[in-house]
């Protein structure tokens, strides 16, 4: 029993156990930032919870006390969303870290938010299977946030097994009470629906950063591991030319894995790093919570030689085949996609810039990514410009970034860029990086202007920031004001106190 005489922090390790609470200044500091532009804020306390009673019961408690909770997972999503705005308890749940609830005849599994891409995909290789994984997430981090926040695969561009992963969930509301999204809502039955019996929740809780519950089981859909595959390369003068190729490949539905990178962002996957750093990207460890260590001379040179000698743009497609006829499935479509590309003039490539091995590094990458990691090594750390926008927009709103860019002095050609469709190129998710050395205060503050200038430029132009986190926040709230009005009517009547996350929304 908690009497009324306990310290807040005495209250917590009798939810949690000894041991699980904190308050010492190193560890505040390590939590109190992360590589983003979001400003420092310590928590109160650092508390680590095992099960979904506990969450609640910590839930419970900062009601009745009026302090802030901040859920984190992985620490590794590097845009603000687990840094407190104003102190409070730093909810650390990356010690729920088990897998249950998996079927190799379904193709599903239940994780928590502890369950990092390696541990996951390790396990389900021992049956042939595999999450899909985004190319910029480390293998580190949380499976459960990274779904959460809509982070989009390369396999996007499928309809069934593309953008849509997420089946159910279970979070703990800002009362403390718990809530199912989808199927199991009813005594008994399987994880294989989102939309559930009554109202459909589902999307409520996702890109909303902690402010709606705190989300600790998540079931997701798998897909089986290719038994045959072959990874296709075409190259591009510029975004207008990929983009159309891409819409007549997505027509046709040839291909799972469809993305372009630019020659900055190809070169970072190719060039090689240290043993030692390599193994730091392997495990996710290679970037801290202020960036990571910038490239030496020789890591610098070698990416510019390969950088030179790559396309400005390079399109990949794999194509995959399964359980069924697996061989014949990659024939066909190989077939196809050679005779569309040959309609549109475009040379299919085997690899490009002389690397050896291309295909068998992308292949690797879409089961445990790790390469692009490197871009935090380019200069030491890199922010993320990461939108949707429609094909058509795209050309528009790089060139309005590079015209922002140039302002502010900063060279559009150490700009990364990633484009990749979704749903067969309704839309595109695209990523255009930012680089700048954290141990430069006066580099900082420019690149910090630039991504702020840019964002609101790139918005005007058509893009959708559809994670509001930071700066994004106002930028996209303020164009709604209706949906903004009735975000801040939803939350008052969810979190009354306002104790989950406050001011990571728009208000």
């Amino acid at each position: 029993m908690i009497q009324a005489t306990d310290t807040f922090k005495d209250r917590l390790t009798q939810i949690v156990g000894a041991g699980k609470v904190a308050d010492d200044p190193k560890t505040l500091e390590k939590y109190s930032r992360d590589q983003s532009f979001a400003s420092p804020c310590k928590p109160n306390y650092v508390v680590k919870p095992t099960t979904k009673e506990q969450i609640q019961e910590i839930v419970k408690f900062a009601n009745e006390i009026k302090m802030p909770i901040v859920p984190f997972s992985s620490g590794t999503d590097f845009m603000g969303g687990a840094v407190p705005s104003i102190g409070g308890i730093l909810m650390d749940l990356s010690g729920m870290n088990k897998i249950s609830e998996f079927s190799n005849h379904f193709w599903s599994v239940t994780v928590e938010p502890g369950v990092t891409i390696n541990q996951l995909q390790k396990e389900l290789a021992k049956d042939d299977l595999r999450v899909q994984v985004p190319l910029h997430t480390p293998p580190n981090a949380s499976v459960l946030t990274t779904y959460f926040d809509r982070a989009v695969a390369p396999g996007a561009g499928d309809f069934i097994y593309g953008n849509e992963q997420i089946q159910t969930f279970r979070v703990v509301m800002p009362n403390g009470e718990p809530f199912t999204i989808g199927n199991p809502a009813m005594p008994n039955a399987p994880h294989c629906h989102p939309m559930g019996p009554g109202l459909n929740w589902y999307r409520m809780f996702m890109c909303a950063q902690g402010t709606m519950g705190i989300c600790h089981e998540m079931n997701l859909r798998l897909i089986p591991m290719p038994k045959a595959q072959k990874i296709f390369f075409a190259t591009f003068e510029n975004p207008a030319d990929v983009l159309k190729v891409i819409k007549a490949i997505q027509r046709q539905e040839l291909g799972f894995e469809c993305f372009t990178l630019n020659n900055f962002d190809l070169a970072l996957m190719v060039a090689n790093e240290s043993p030692a750093n390599t193994e730091k990207l392997k495990k996710g460890t290679y970037v801290g919570n202020t960036g990571a260590k910038p490239w030496d001379h020789d890591v610098r040179h070698a990416f510019e030689e390969i950088r030179a000698s790559l396309p400005p743009w390079t399109l990949v497609v794999g194509i995959s085949g399964w359980a069924r006829y697996p061989e014949e499935k990659v024939a066909y479509q190989e077939a196809d996609f050679r005779e569309l590309m040959a309609q549109l003039g475009a040379e299919v490539y085997t690899s490009v810039g002389g690397t050896v091995g291309l295909g068998i590094i992308m292949a690797d990458e879409f089961v445990t990514p790790w390469r692009l990691g490197k871009r935090f090594g380019y200069k030491g750390t890199t922010q993320a410009l990461s939108f949707h926008a429609t094909g058509d927009n795209i050309p528009n709103i790089q060139k309005v970034l590079f015209e922002t860019a140039a302002k502010h002095r900063y060279s559009s050609a150490e700009i990364g860029g990633y484009l990749q469709p979704v749903e067969r190129a309704r839309s595109f998710f695209c990523v255009y990086d930012l680089h700048c050395d954290p141990s430069k205060p006066e580099e900082v503050q420019r690149v910090k202007t630039l991504f702020s200038e840019a964002s609101e430029a790139m918005i005007n132009a058509g893009a959708f920031f559809d994670r509001p986190y930071g700066v994004w926040a106002d930028m996209m709230y303020r164009r709604n004001a209706t949906y903004a009005e009735y975000l801040r009517k939803i939350k008052a009547q969810l979190d009354p106190n306002n104790i989950l996350n406050p001011g990571k929304l728009c208000f």
